[in-house]
């Protein structure tokens, strides 16, 4: 039979079940709202991947593949390459380019034909499922068709997710050739584990070193970043933003801080924010139209905050430098 006065959307904790010792809209302590400042600006580095490139550990097969069989966990990334032959007379007279047609069980892949880029698609959580179709130039005799297929965890949980397929399984097919639709599906397919830069070790300190970088370059995909930034001074938490990122992952001193996928928040619902009436979902929403994840958190042991020892083993020099390394998968939005 009790009256108790419980402010909208709070909650009060009564612990003998009868008096009110704390209610968490009433509390007098003055609230302090987190803000990012920018202190460091990053001078960029880039080194890109060669499309065309394949290694001692490429193999090939006849037919397509699913990926995760072939990868094992050592990569997300899984490259299909094969050949197209097209005859003098095949193409159209008309200028028309062939279309290339490629169905893939998730979760993202990026389309590439004679060492060209032709574009990126990707699945979603509900449907990781997607399809790539597309004009592209090719030319009389000999054309390579690379296509680089990503895992990106689309999704991630559910019954039996061990069986749930990725890759390009196909069909793949040429169409717009005067002798008819083509399907690559069947013939022989070359297949790359991994990235170049993986196995260089690009995001580790003695990896980067066996390549030549170059300045920030032009915004494509497929390209290593890296930088140098100095922690700043006191305690606060240090976080980096991404906000100018497509898709990618990112390293600092060697240590993977996370995969990046840059995505707006629908523009609309953002308002006047009112606690009267029940609660929703949708009440209260700030930063619409804005790019979710970016900032993210570097946890700084593995930063330094003062000069680190010196050894003959340690590849850091005496000032209080630590490098930032991503690769941009997919260019920015």
């Amino acid at each position: 039979g009790r009256h108790y006065d419980l402010p909208a959307w709070s909650i009060s904790i009564l612990p003998d079940c009868k008096t009110a010792v704390f209610n968490t809209a009433t509390v007098k302590e003055p609230t302090l709202l987190p803000k990012m400042h920018p202190v460091v600006r990053f001078a960029w580095q880039s080194y890109s991947e060669d499309t065309n490139s394949l290694d001692g550990n490429a193999f090939t097969k006849n037919g397509l593949v699913e990926q995760l069989s072939m990868t094992w966990d050592k990569s997300d990334y899984l490259w299909y390459t094969t050949y197209v032959s097209i005859g003098a007379n095949e193409l159209s007279k008309n200028g028309q380019w062939p279309q290339l047609t490629i169905y893939s069980a998730g979760h993202s892949m990026q389309v590439f034909v004679n060492g060209k880029s032709y574009g990126s698609v990707y699945g979603g959580y509900n449907n990781p499922k997607l399809t790539y179709d597309g004009h592209v130039k090719m030319w009389q005799g000999s054309n390579k068709i690379s296509i680089l297929s990503s895992a990106v965890g689309l999704p991630n949980d559910g019954n039996h997710f061990e069986r749930w397929n990725v890759g390009v399984l196909g069909p793949v097919t040429v169409s717009g050739l005067s002798s008819g639709k083509r399907d690559l599906s069947h013939q022989k397919w070359t297949y790359q584990v991994g990235l170049k830069g993986e196995s260089l070790g690009l995001h580790t300190v003695t990896g980067s070193s066996s390549v030549e970088w170059g300045g920030p370059g032009n915004k494509q995909p497929l390209t290593w970043h890296k930088a140098l930034f100095t922690v700043p001074a006191g305690s606060d938490p240090v976080a980096l933003d991404m906000g100018s990122m497509g898709k990618g992952q990112m390293w600092v001193n060697g240590h993977h801080v996370g995969r990046y996928w840059s995505y707006k928040a629908p523009a609309g619902g953002c308002g006047r924010c009112s606690y009267a009436g029940t609660y929703r979902q949708d009440k209260c929403r700030s930063n619409c139209g804005e790019l979710s994840q970016r900032c993210r958190a570097a946890t700084c042991w593995w930063c330094w905050r003062s000069t680190p020892a010196t050894s003959p083993a340690s590849p850091w020099p005496r000032e209080r430098r630590h490098e930032l390394r991503k690769i941009l998968v997919l260019p920015p939005c």
